[in-house]
């Protein structure tokens, strides 16, 4: 083993480590809030019933005023797979909301060296995917989300994977293709609306990158298999019947609306495309004058520290959101955050010299048997 490789492994451990100093600690000194509280108090159903059911003869469980389960009180709302890693830790620590919150800090832990290899697998050097794996790291949002007792946390980890196994295909496409098709069908069980995103997402980077013919089939088997087989689980939970109603009460104009709202969140809080274009076209200038300038140096420091500054930003809470996340709305794009964190260090081709500190996580309380406090 190189004394590089021995350097880098030891600089992942020790990434490790901080991950697990920052997102572990404090895990059960604030109670649930209302969507925790809705995910742990399913977990405990599963445990008494074996499923998540909103009734349990003298609770209910509904955010939904009723639609968010079946005529049987079956859970319908959202995917189980994230109730029952609740259930799991539930059932093996007790009822609290640290048992609540581990198994997905356990998982964004877990993001950290999977964010390196997937850093890895792209860019080949270690340097590079070290500055990946840290810079999501000190993601306060990430850190924030990932202390939840929700489907954030499995959503970045199953992200990460699907991201490595589809550039994988080309060295090792049997592999890969199984990878990619499982990686997939744990996004479906963890949020619906991901699952279809990362699939459209896919389809698009399959016109975009370049496979051999060899290849192609498992590229398709390893897009088109976990739709196929999770089709009986989106038409049991009755999937074109939740999503009917909205679909007809929305708009082209609160379509556009929304979608802009996204990515005015996704700019300010994780990635800003604007700065990389405006970086890009400094470099390309700069290049294109074949002047020994310090511009393009200067313009990837200043991409680079720019980015990491807003990430920084989005540590205050807003007024509208009691998760102390950075919009109300911001939570179900963070697993655009695997993404950013990889595309960072890229472009800017340094080390941050500062990185940003962790504030508090502001979490309004709501006990643990659902009232608010």
């Amino acid at each position: 083993m190189s004394a590089e490789r021995i350097w880098a492994n030891s600089a992942v451990a020790g990434l490790v480590l901080v991950a697990a100093l920052l997102i572990v600690p404090g895990l059960g000194d604030r109670y649930l809030w209302d969507d925790e509280a809705e995910t742990a108090l399913l977990a405990k159903n599963v445990i008494r019933f074996g499923v998540p059911v909103a009734w349990d003869g003298a609770s209910l469980i509904s955010q939904e005023c009723g639609s968010d389960y079946d005529a049987n009180y079956l859970w319908r709302q959202t995917p189980w797979l994230p109730i029952y890693l609740t259930a799991a830790s539930l059932s093996v620590f007790g009822a609290s909301a640290f048992a609540a919150r581990l198994p997905f800090a356990l998982l964004g832990i877990l993001a950290v060296p999977s964010m390196y290899l997937l850093a890895r697998r792209l860019f080949a050097a270690r340097l590079t995917a070290l500055v990946a794996a840290g810079s999501l790291l000190f993601s306060v949002p990430f850190l924030l989300h990932v202390r939840q007792c929700r489907y954030y946390a499995l959503a970045i980890f199953a992200a990460i994977w699907i991201l490595y196994f589809f550039f994988t295909l080309r060295r090792s496409p049997r592999l890969a293709a199984a990878g990619l098709a499982l990686s997939l069908t744990v996004l479906v069980h963890t949020s619906h609306l991901l699952f279809f995103g990362a699939v459209g997402g896919l389809a698009l980077g399959f016109l975009i990158v370049s496979f051999d013919r060899k290849v192609l089939p498992w590229v398709l088997a390893g897009l088109i298999a976990p739709s196929i087989v999770n089709l009986p689980w989106l038409v049991g939970i009755d999937l074109g019947g939740q999503s009917g109603p909205l679909l007809t009460s929305s708009s082209a104009a609160s379509f556009g609306a929304n979608l802009g709202r996204y990515a005015g969140r996704i700019e300010l809080y994780a990635f800003s495309a604007l700065l990389l274009v405006t970086a890009l076209v400094v470099v390309a200038v700069a290049t294109r004058c074949r002047c020994r300038s310090p511009l393009p140096k200067l313009a990837r420091v200043w991409f680079w520290s720019s980015s990491r500054s807003r990430t920084c930003s989005s540590s205050r809470p807003s007024r509208s959101s009691s998760s102390g996340t950075c919009s109300h709305s911001y939570r179900y794009s963070h697993s655009f955050r695997p993404g950013s964190s990889r595309s960072s260090p890229r472009e800017a081709g340094c080390w941050p010299r500062r990185f940003c500190s962790l504030r508090s996580s502001r979490i309004e309380p709501t006990s643990f048997e659902g009232g608010s406090r």
